[in-house]
């Protein structure tokens, strides 16, 4: 076990509390190669998974745009 590992298992959990409680299966590629995030942290060549502070701060991107989104700032 190596930590590309554990990043891999990290992605399979956050898409499953991202997408109702399901695993990815192959037909949601195209979704996980839209989401930094997922992309990242699901890549099939180990050498290409992110490590744990880009996926930390892919989070944090992640959440900021949620809460921009939630709570827009009027610009008038």
């Amino acid at each position: 076990i190596n930590p590309a590992s554990d990043i891999w298992s990290l992605g399979i959990i956050i898409f499953f509390l991202l997408h109702n409680n399901r695993f990815p299966i192959v037909a949601d590629i195209p979704k996980i190669n839209q989401d930094p995030l997922l992309k990242g942290l699901l890549a099939y060549k180990k050498s290409e998974r992110i490590n744990i502070d880009e996926a930390i701060k892919l989070c944090k991107d992640k959440l900021e745009k949620c809460e921009r989104e939630e709570n827009p700032v009027s610009h008038s």
